[in-house]
């Protein structure tokens, strides 16, 4: 067979333009898509890309160590989401029941194992839940040679451990009650004193020297309003800053040229009885074939993202009606991503990466989408509390207490048992420390 002739309508050459429309002249010499290929210029570019450095952040630390793990779906889900938890010092801020009744697990022990695997990662003490676990988990750990902590002897870090291991003896050896903690651990204040040094080198704030927190502008994609009608609170997902994303005409009609060119010259290539195929244009067109599908699913990909998130969002505001009444985390209801994951039809994951850095914006001021999802916590009554409700009810109790006598947290215990309320003591001190209350001994004037 004779060739065909470059620029016929079987077989489009690379020198024939004369049908080539407005459009596609601008997506061929647009600024860079043309452009003759200098190596020096591209060596530099490139050199210039490689030299910016992200700084790694603390998230990022840990779950680049959890990818050396050899963990099943469920307990890598488990390992990321208290990962998400820790705070910029290293603090793991989250409630190990939340984590386990938003994943459905039976029981927080799957949870409780996560969190001591994230808490022997790097750097020493991180996913402590206080400043206590912290400094124990670090005191526990191997020192680096050469620091400060490896100085002591390993008697004196295995006495610290101990001491840091209770709550008792670590506030007696902070107030240096050194006499009553000497019986306590069968020892004497020399080794405490020498316990107490070492205690003074570790870290309190580990996750800060590698954490590249910094205020940002929050950008709400999320709009609050009372509907004058109902008078209820409504949500409507606001996408003005959102890119608009479409697919290039011309790039689709080169593609469909494209097309008609490889089944016309197959079309030729069988009534001539030729067996062979053009395999560069089959592999343009496939390219562009490519290239199409995966513009169409990254937008019909962007377009699912806004539907969840818009039904998500709906679904959360009308939940939450009290809270956007009063702007207090007190009056949030008991809420878990499992059952707006039912109600909108999609995995519970889906929607804990749907409310991810998504921020609502309402007359009082903005809310974080994630802030409003708490567990139910059990009470005598009817009602259901979350845990921001119990938080609230603990900050009234303090803010009306007698400042000679301040509440423990065995009388809040007390107090919130006459309510109906049957809440553990260590999860009153939890709840207090994370609203940064002193405990009752440093409210005392």
């Amino acid at each position: 067979d004779a060739p065909e002739a470059e620029g016929s309508p079987e077989a489009p050459g690379d020198g024939d333009f004369s049908a080539m429309g407005a459009d596609d002249a601008d997506y061929l010499f647009s600024d860079g898509g043309n452009n003759e290929y200098d190596p020096d210029a591209e060596e530099r570019r490139q050199f210039m890309f490689d030299s910016q450095v992200a700084p790694e952040s603390l998230q990022e630390h840990l779950s680049r160590q959890l990818e050396g793990e050899n963990l099943t779906a469920q307990e890598r889900a488990i390992a990321e989401q208290i990962i998400g938890e820790i705070d910029e010092n290293g603090y793991f801020r989250g409630s190990l029941a939340d984590i386990a009744q938003g994943l459905l697990l039976g029981s927080v022990e799957p949870v409780e194992k996560m969190l001591a695997l994230v808490q022997s990662f790097d750097p020493p003490g991180i996913g402590g839940r206080n400043a206590r676990e912290c400094l124990r988990l670090q005191a526990l750990a191997e020192p680096e040679y050469g620091s400060a902590a490896d100085q002591f002897a390993p008697t004196t870090r295995e006495l610290a451990a101990r001491i840091l291991a209770s709550d008792e003896d670590f506030e007696a050896l902070a107030f240096r009650r050194l006499s009553r903690l000497a019986r306590t651990c069968k020892t004497d204040e020399i080794e405490l004193e020498e316990a107490l040094a070492f205690i003074r080198t570790l870290d309190p704030r580990p996750g800060a020297r590698i954490s590249t927190w910094r205020p940002q502008l929050v950008r709400p994609e999320i709009i609050v309003y009372r509907d004058p009608e109902t008078g209820r609170w409504v949500s409507v997902l606001d996408e003005s800053n959102l890119p608009r994303i479409s697919l290039s005409r011309s790039f689709r009609a080169q593609a469909a040229r494209l097309d008609a060119a490889v089944r016309a010259r197959g079309l030729a290539r069988r009534k001539s009885g030729d067996g062979r195929t053009p395999t560069g244009l089959e592999a343009d067109r496939d390219f562009h074939r490519k290239c199409l599908s995966d513009a169409e699913s990254l937008i019909n990909g962007v377009r699912l993202r806004q539907n969840t998130l818009r039904q998500v969002a709906a679904l959360v505001v009308e939940h939450q009606q009290a809270f956007f009444d009063s702007g207090d985390y007190a009056d949030v209801r008991p809420l878990v991503m499992s059952e707006i994951a039912q109600r909108v039809g999609v995995h519970e994951t889906t929607v804990s990466r749907a409310v991810s850095g998504k921020f609502a914006r309402w007359p009082l001021g903005l809310v974080e989408l994630r802030r409003l999802f708490t567990a139910k916590v059990s009470t005598a009554g009817s009602e259901d509390l979350s845990s921001g409700n119990i938080k609230g009810i603990i900050r009234s109790l303090i803010d009306h207490e007698d400042p000679a006598n301040p509440l423990s947290d065995q009388e809040l215990v007390r107090l919130l048992g006459e309510r109906g309320i049957a809440c553990a003591r260590r999860t009153v001190a939890k709840y207090r420390d994370q609203m940064r209350i002193l405990p009752s001994y440093q409210r005392k004037v």
